[in-house]
């Protein structure tokens, strides 16, 4: 059945889904599954701790089932917010090099990275007087083996 629906996909805006109907049914599991990504925020708050990284933050997960998550609330300011950002005394500048810097490690460093980077999981915020980047949403992350990163 899922054939089916990669094939109208494929068909109705011409992008070769059927190729990748594997791929992308196993990671929309991994994405609906709670426990995962409560797992995967886990990984990557330690790989953060060997990166000595106290600019980002990831909420903490405080329980999870397949099903239902709860998580830290967090008031922060969507990245590509720059005018919100600015108000709040954020350094833009700052704040991109910081989110950079951090996928960069996630990539070479620890090897395990956040695998959705887009703006509506990247979040920046005043705590204690200190810009800080906050990301969500670890659903989809993938562990790099060492000889790729290096």
């Amino acid at each position: 059945m899922h054939w089916v629906i990669c094939a109208v996909i494929q068909y109705a805006f011409d992008l070769p889904f059927l190729e990748f109907q594997e791929s992308i049914e196993d990671n929309l599991r991994k994405e609906i599954d709670f426990n995962i990504e409560k797992s995967n925020a886990e990984l990557a708050r330690i790989g953060l701790q060997k990166c000595d990284r106290h600019d980002v933050y990831i909420p903490k997960n405080y329980f999870s089932t397949r099903r239902v998550m709860v998580s830290e609330w967090i008031d922060g300011i969507k990245i590509t917010h720059t005018d919100e950002l600015k108000k709040a005394g954020i350094d833009t500048s700052k704040a991109l090099k910081t989110v950079i810097e951090c996928f960069a490690e996630q990539i070479f460093v620890s090897g395990f990275v956040h695998c959705d980077p887009h703006p509506g999981n990247i979040f920046a915020r005043m705590q204690d007087g200190k810009q800080q980047i906050v990301l969500i949403d670890f659903g989809l992350c993938i562990r790099l083996p060492t000889d790729f990163r290096l």
